[in-house]
């Protein structure tokens, strides 16, 4: 897309942008089935596995999420520079 943009060639950008439209809704359609299979038999125990990851890994992303807002600091290198001196005498 950088190309695209550097070039000003807006068919291209396009083209780009229609096909990471199209694969965002085709994986929304899979997330979509995937979760009707889940539910449809909500009993078995391999889906409630999967259930069970799905929630693990919504609870994990919301505490990035988390983290990055309240600690962003800690996702991050700090250098810091010291220089030996010194004020007023």
């Amino acid at each position: 897309m950088a190309e695209a943009v550097l070039t000003d060639n807006v068919d291209f950008m396009m083209a780009i942008m229609n096909e990471q439209e199209r694969q965002r809704k085709a994986q929304e359609a899979q997330r979509r089935a995937a979760d009707a299979a889940l539910n449809a038999d909500p009993l078995d125990p391999a889906a409630q596995a999967k259930i069970a990851e799905a929630i693990r890994l919504k609870n994990v992303q919301e505490n990035m999420e988390k983290a990055m807002e309240y600690n962003p600091e800690s996702f991050g290198t700090v250098i810091m520079l010291y220089v030996p001196m010194t004020v007023n005498k």
